[in-house]
């Protein structure tokens, strides 16, 4: 008898955690001190009227408002303030579980984004193995190598802005180069020749971006 309670028990949790495994379930049941501006009525809130199809806004913490934009079974993405966006998005893992990425944009004037990784209990991951370093030299292109106008554009490249953006339709991460936006008009024309047009994209492949 106690082995088929156990086992019943064991295929409910099985079938719960399974079902939570969305990411209105996870944006609801997310701690705290992930997204502080939200409390726990301000998430479940979002969700509530945006399943609704009603504006799915809220006053946060500080007054402000906060809108839910987008929302699927593995994508979310939040104006959270004028300035800030938070995007999250559910990513397959090797061992058949999923990791949940998330990117928080501050655009003030010049858009900068982090990124960080969690379980899907909301348990921090360390994310040196999940994404690789990159530089601005990532977004050179190969104009004018070894010329004297080249090597004096780049001088002005010695701030590191990048802007991420999660692809709502599947796991690609795309990066922006964004330092040349904080330049002054001179500085930019002056650099914009020797710079890719395209963002960088990075594919998941159930254990990191590449």
């Amino acid at each position: 008898m106690r082995k088929l309670f156990f086992s019943v028990f064991v295929s409910l949790f099985s079938v719960f955690v399974l079902a939570a495994q969305d990411m209105a379930s996870l944006f609801k049941t997310m701690p705290r001190e992930v997204i502080f501006l939200l409390t726990d009525n301000n998430r479940k809130d979002l969700v509530d009227l945006f399943v609704n199809k009603k504006d799915a806004s809220v006053l946060n913490v500080m007054g402000g408002e906060t809108k839910l934009l987008q929302l699927n079974d593995n994508f979310l993405k939040l104006q959270l303030t004028e300035q800030n966006t938070v995007e999250l998005k559910l990513l397959p893992a090797a061992d058949n579980s999923k990791i949940i990425c998330m990117v928080q944009t501050a655009c003030a004037p010049v858009c900068d984004s982090r990124i960080s990784f969690y379980s899907i209990g909301w348990m921090p991951l360390n994310g040196d193995s999940l994404i690789p370093p990159f530089t601005y030299k990532t977004f050179l292109n190969d104009s004018g190598i070894g010329t004297e106008a080249r090597e004096n554009a780049l001088t002005a490249l010695d701030t590191r802005f990048f802007r991420y953006e999660l692809n709502p339709d599947n796991t690609d991460l795309l990066i922006y180069y964004t330092t040349p936006d904080y330049l002054g008009l001179e500085e930019r024309e002056k650099v914009a020749p020797y710079l890719t047009k395209q963002p960088l994209v990075m594919s998941w492949n159930h254990s990191s971006f590449q």
